[in-house]
């Protein structure tokens, strides 16, 4: 076999018919190489054939017209065997439905590679039946000759199998009716082998017979009467297809015919007695909703009238519509109507309806409502007004008074009986009565109940009766106090304004005394000579009240004590009233010239601390040590508050001079004002007046000064005024007061309660208000809300009163505190043979007066505020103040000094140096014994000490670097006395 070095696949349809003298038959084997033309040896012409595995030529299905495959193909042995099939074509062909036809090629003895195959359909008339498309895979549709043809391409594998299947879908013509209609296949059972022998061609044909024409189906359909309804009507209409119809509708009936419906789409599909379906839909309509709407109403026009109307309209559903009542009307519209509820019920011409219910309510009855009453302010004047107003009725209201006037509001009037008529706008009238009454004129009495009994002290009580008036009554002393009773007052002139409810006030004064200023005027006398041992202190009281009685640091207790040694010594000096002053005075060695003075600045404001006190002193030798009695050491101190300070001056040479400042506070500024707010509409007649009280005279004020501590502004436009006043010490007070618009709640007063103890949050505060529409609500600056507030801490606060119409009214308060209780220890006398222990203490902060609970041991031994005829020991005392605040001191140790029996002792002793900085050695004689050495502090605290044996040489090192500067007492004590020394630590 030669191969053509030129054709391919590509130049195949170029080929001609080729004349040769000896015949051949080439078989053109299909490969992507270039085309091997293979001979046959055959009779006759010679063409060219090619193996069709790819697309076969058309016109070899075996159908009359169509030629075979079998012409050019021939079986090789051993012969494979095979079928063709084909399925999906029904004996009843309806028009023009689809069906799937399979072509089913069959190898048995599975000797065969490859099965191809053709198809075709006809009719009787032996052309064209049907049209088809889809089809499956390795297949397709080819028109040729004015036929379709399904045929392989490319032709299937049996692979290891034994069949291959194609298929298409086939559409049946539409008729006509009982026409027989044929497929027609031929099917290769190829080995494979690439020529045309060895393949084995199979034929085989089906049919079928149209029957009818094809199967529609219509719905026809009834609307519903009514929206919402379920009257509609759906009947299928069939047409077609082979009677024994079934139906199948979309809301799962299976009649022709369905009733009963709402609007909708309803869908029925029809089956026929050949299995052929067939589906329609419609729409079951309905007309829109029958409507009653509202066109108009009127409500009767006062309260009890019948000339009320409404008008109705209707809408939707089908026209023609009628109205029937509740009231038995007819119409679209009624008249002459009480207030009540009627019903309409409308209809169209199908007899759909439609319910509509009107309500008609009478106007808000016509009534007067008291917005305010005032009586006269005070008794006899005509500043009395009534104010009103309406609620309900129609429009605009017109008030009518009984005196003529007009308007809701009518003032400037005295007590008596006044009516008001109020009109609306419809004429509906309404009338209230009001009464005014005048209070009761307001009447003061004042009363001391406890005057003050020692100089300085604040232990006076006055208390003011007031009748008349009109209760609650709001009080301004000279001091600030706002209530009826003060305490815990000072000697002076005190001045209190009651005003009442209605800002009437009447003002009263009284005079607390005291006695002068108890003064114990002490004086001393040094020693005369070296080791003397011969100065004086004596006593000469002035002011108080007589007898005094003395108890001296050495437990003397008369007015004069003699042969003292150099030492500072101190009496307490009592007057009949149980008045106290504590004074020192200073023996000192021969040869002290120490002198000391003081110069005092009193604190300049209430509560804060600039007080101070320097020492100026002279005669001194060498450096001089400083120490006050609350622990400084410097020369002078500042930053102080109120109090009583004292100082001991020491110098090398042991000298020492002891002095006392005083240091004073004046009272805090305050104001007590009455406030009038605006008294009419616009009229900008608001008033402050306030009583100036505390600080230090003249004061700077605003507005009016009716007096040195009285002012005024008036004519105030409602708002808000801050009152600053200022005193001789620039110190600043200032008030936020709100005059209010007029009909707006306005607050009376704020009456606080005042914390009980440092610290704690037991304040309170009501508040007292009038004016105002409707509820009030009364709300806090710590958020409460009520009246009235409790558990405050002591602070600055302020309260709101606003009324439902948004009026508000605002003022701030203070709640105080007292301060906290603390407690000095003035002086501690230790125990000797000849005289008790005895403590001194000043108590300042809390509430006076004080209780003093004394314990020893936990046992209670004194209540006294400076107990005496004490034992050794170590003493606590709890102060309790008159609101029952409690301190407990830390505990104050009383010792044992040194008696006049001991000074024999005491020679055998010495102690240097002294003052000392550092280490001082105390010496004492071998022929005397010392069992212990302690040293104390000025205060009474054991600070160290030291046993000592039979073998101790004599001498003892006291080691004071980590002490403070101060004076401290250092008793060496054997079987045979005890010895004391005075220490100076610098």
């Amino acid at each position: 076999m030669k191969t053509h070095p030129s054709l391919s696949t590509k130049t195949w349809n170029h080929l001609s018919v080729l004349t040769v003298i000896s015949l051949l038959i080439l078989t053109l084997s299909w490969t992507d190489s270039p085309m091997v033309l293979t001979p046959v040896t055959a009779d006759g012409l010679g063409i060219l054939s090619p193996d069709w595995s790819a697309n076969p030529p058309n016109g070899r299905t075996g159908a009359p017209g169509d030629g075979l495959c079998s012409d050019c193909h021939t079986q090789l042995s051993p012969p494979q065997d095979g079928t063709v099939s084909i399925s999906g074509m029904p004996a009843t062909i309806t028009p023009n439905m689809v069906y799937t036809l399979t072509v089913t090629v069959d190898n048995p003895n599975g000797l065969a590679s490859l099965g191809g195959f053709q198809m075709v359909v006809l009719n009787s008339g032996n052309t064209n039946a049907g049209s088809m498309d889809n089809p499956s895979t390795s297949s397709t549709v080819t028109p040729a000759g004015g036929r379709v043809y399904h045929e392989h391409n490319p032709v299937l594998s049996f692979g290891a199998g034994t069949q291959v299947m194609y298929s298409v879908d086939w559409t049946a013509p539409p008729g006509p009716d009982m026409e027989v209609i044929t497929a027609y296949a031929a099917g290769n059972v190829a080995n494979g082998n690439g020529s045309n022998s060895g393949d084995l061609i199979v034929t085989t044909n089906t049919s079928g017979t149209i029957s009818g024409s094809a199967l529609e189906v219509e719905v026809e359909t009834a609307d519903a009467l009514c929206f919402n309804s379920d009257d509609g009507i759906a009947e299928a209409v069939v047409t077609g297809g082979v009677p024994g119809f079934t139906y199948a509708w979309s809301n799962g009936a299976t009649t022709q015919t369905i009733g009963d419906l709402t609007a909708g789409t309803y869908c029925v599909t029809v089956t026929d007695n050949d299995g052929n379906t067939a589906e329609a839909c419609s729409d079951v309509l309905e007309p829109t909703a029958v409507a009653a709407a509202l066109v108009s109403s009127s409500a009767p026009s006062c309260t009890g009238s019948n000339d009320g109307t409404i008008v109705v309209s209707a809408s939707g559903g089908v026209g023609g519509y009628t109205y029937a009542w509740s009231n038995g009307a007819v119409g679209a519209s009624i008249s002459g109507l009480a207030q009540g509820m009627y019903t309409v019920t409308v209809a169209d011409a199908n007899g759909c309806t439609d319910v509509l219910a009107v309500t008609l309510t009478d106007p808000a009855e016509l009534v007067i409502l008291l917005v305010d009453l005032a009586d006269p302010t005070c008794f006899g004047e005509s500043t009395g007004a009534i104010v009103v107003s309406a609620s309900g009725g129609t429009g605009s209201i017109e008030f009518e008074w009984s005196t003529g006037a007009t308007g809701p509001t009518l003032s400037d009037i005295p007590a008596g009986t006044y009516s008001v008529t109020a009109e609306d706008a419809n004429g509906c009238i309404s009338e209230e009565i009001y009464v005014l009454v005048d209070p009761e004129p307001l009447d003061l009495q004042l009363e001391l109940l406890n005057d003050v009994s020692c100089n300085g002290d604040t232990t006076g009580t006055l208390i003011v009766t007031v009748s008349g008036g009109q209760t609650p009554y709001s009080f301004a002393w000279s001091n600030g106090g706002t209530t009826a009773e003060i305490s815990t007052l000072p000697a002076g002139a005190y001045t209190v304004t009651v005003t009442d409810q209605n800002g009437c006030a009447a003002t009263a004064t009284i005079e607390i005394t005291e006695p002068g200023e108890l003064m114990a005027n002490v004086t001393s006398t040094d020693e005369t000579s070296a080791g003397a041992e011969d100065g004086t202190v004596m006593s000469n009281p002035t002011g108080g009240t007589p007898p005094f009685t003395y108890i001296w640091s050495n437990a003397a207790t008369t007015s004069m004590i003699a042969g003292l040694s150099p030492s500072t010594y101190d009496v307490t000096v009592t007057d009949s009233n149980g008045c106290t002053d504590v004074q020192s005075g200073t023996v000192n060695a021969f040869g002290c010239n120490l002198l000391v003075d003081l110069t005092i600045g009193d604190v300049s404001c209430n509560g804060i601390t600039d007080g101070f006190v320097e020492v100026m002193y002279s005669g001194a030798v060498g450096p001089v040590s400083f120490l006050w009695s609350n622990g400084a050491t410097t020369q002078s101190i500042s930053n102080l508050g109120p109090g009583t300070y004292s100082v001991t001056v020491t110098d090398s040479a042991g000298c020492a001079a002891m002095a006392t400042a005083f240091i004073n506070e004046p009272p805090a500024l305050s104001t007590e004002c009455t406030v009038l707010h605006e008294g009419g509409p616009g009229a900008n007649d608001g008033f402050i007046g306030c009583i100036v009280s505390g600080g230090k005279p003249p004061y700077v004020m605003p507005g009016e000064m009716i007096t040195d501590n009285i002012f005024q502004l008036s004519g105030l436009a409602p708002g808000q005024y801050e009152i600053s006043i200022t005193d001789a010490n620039g110190c600043l007070f200032t008030e936020l007061i709100t005059i209010n618009m007029f009909g707006c709640p306005g607050i009376d007063s704020v009456d606080v309660l005042d914390v009980l103890c440092h610290g704690e949050n037991s304040g309170s505060a009501s508040v007292e208000f009038s004016g105002g529409q409707s509820m009030i609500t009364v709300s806090w600056s710590n958020g409460f809300i009520g009246n009235p507030v409790t558990m405050l801490e002591a602070g600055s606060y302020s309260v709101t009163i606003s009324d439902t119409s948004g009026c508000t009214s605002t003022t701030n308060f203070v709640v105080a505190e007292p301060d906290a209780i603390s407690l000095t220890v003035d002086k501690i006398i230790d125990v000797t043979e000849e005289n008790y222990g005895a403590i001194e203490i000043s108590v300042s902060g809390g509430t006076p007066p004080y209780a003093y609970d004394w314990m020893l041991d936990g046992n209670t031994i004194s209540t006294d505020q400076d107990p005496d005829s004490l034992s050794l020991g170590s003493y606590i005392v709890v102060v309790t103040d008159a609101n029952g605040c409690s301190f407990e001191s830390d505990t104050i140790h009383v010792g044992a000094l040194t008696s006049v029996k001991n000074v024999e002792f005491k020679i055998h002793l010495s102690i240097f140096p002294n003052p000392v900085t550092d280490v001082a050695t105390l010496q004492w004689d071998p022929n005397i014994t010392l069992e212990r050495v302690e040293l104390w502090s000025v205060q009474g605290a054991l600070m160290k000490e030291v046993q000592l044996d039979a073998f101790s040489s004599g001498q003892l090192t006291l080691d004071l670097r980590n002490f403070a500067q101060g004076i401290y007492y250092v008793i060496a004590i054997g079987p045979d006395g005890k010895g004391v020394f005075k220490l100076i630590k610098f």
